[in-house]
């Protein structure tokens, strides 16, 4: 489609819808309510499984999309819950791989299971049917995204 067809009604319907969504997301706290928004993310990937033990502070930093001082911040909160703990990398002294405490996978599969709750709720709100659709939206609007940041590194 060429942009002297776009339909501006629609597009700023389209803008509107997302504002309305971000403003509504920033008013709701994390679908689990005892943990902070990015204290859940972190646990959620801390407990995903990548072949091997450990995730390294960048690791964190490029998952949640933050700065690496804003992970150590994280990541004291968490050991401090005792959540998780740090240890120094075996084979190279100066990384340290953070770990999840037993407290910390429990922690985790409550954020994990909660959150699954909450897109069992979403789908009973929207039906079969266009919770099929809006997951293909989403999809396909992951496309348009990747393919425009790919467009910008070779251009």
């Amino acid at each position: 489609m060429k942009q002297d067809d776009i339909n501006y009604e629609t597009v700023e319907q389209l803008v509107q819808a997302f504002k309305r969504l971000r403003y509504t997301e920033m008013k709701q706290s994390f679908p689990v309510m005892e943990w902070k928004r990015n204290e859940a993310k972190a646990l959620m990937f801390l407990n995903e499984g990548t072949g091997r033990e450990g995730k390294m502070v960048t690791e964190v930093s490029q998952a949640l999309h933050v700065t690496s001082p804003f992970v150590t911040q994280l990541l004291n909160r968490l050991e401090s819950k005792g959540l998780i703990i740090r240890q120094m990398d075996q084979t190279d002294r100066r990384i340290v791989r953070i770990f999840l405490t037993e407290a910390g996978k429990k922690a985790a599969n409550e954020v994990h299971n909660k959150t699954n709750q909450w897109f069992c709720q979403l789908v009973s709100y929207l039906g079969e049917a266009e919770s099929k659709q809006f997951a293909s939206l989403i999809d396909k609007m992951s496309d348009f995204m990747e393919m425009e940041k790919s467009d910008k590194k070779e251009g």
